[in-house]
């Protein structure tokens, strides 16, 4: 956190005419920061706060190595809301294949409640050639969506959002 206060402040004095800074965090690493570190991230200037969260779901999360855990994001995300920091999450409509897209969905509007983003941006899941997913597709482990699916998946995750005040993009 020492480092990244010096770089917003330094680039706070020298190009002032900067109007925003930003930085990408993943969940993990936004629920060890602590409060008072963002605090201290928002007065150097530190306006936003980018995080791929991909999915609220812990299964989809274990599914897909993610990293990190619903908790986290939750953690993570109402210290830079508390802060002050505008945050912007990204969620992946059908990272958890036909198997967890329900759960999917649910479970990241659970997230999206409990942290009110300021911006909640949509990348729809692709099964990447040479990736880990693939194999698990090969192995019939891992049912992709159909682009319907995934719609649908939107559709049910905006009928779970009860407390959110943000963007979705």
């Amino acid at each position: 956190t020492e480092w990244l206060v010096e770089i917003v402040t330094y680039i706070r004095q020298k190009l002032p005419e900067i109007q925003r800074v930003t930085s990408y965090g993943r969940a993990d690493t936004l629920s060890c920061i602590t409060q008072e570190q963002f605090y201290q991230l928002k007065s150097a200037g530190l306006d936003r706060i980018h995080s791929g969260f991909e999915t609220g779901s812990d299964d989809v999360l274990q599914l897909i190595g993610k990293g990190s855990t619903q908790k986290q994001q939750i953690e993570g995300g109402k210290k830079v809301k508390q802060a002050g920091i505008e945050l912007s999450i990204y969620f992946m409509p059908g990272a958890g294949g036909k198997e967890y897209s329900q759960k999917n969905a649910i479970e990241t509007a659970n997230v999206i409640n409990a942290v009110n983003p300021d911006f909640v941006r949509l990348r729809t899941f692709v099964v990447k050639t040479g990736s880990l997913m693939e194999d698990l597709v090969k192995t019939g482990k891992f049912i992709e969506c159909s682009d319907i699916e995934k719609l649908l998946e939107i559709k049910i995750m905006l009928e779970h959002i009860q407390n959110c005040n943000g963007y979705l993009a």
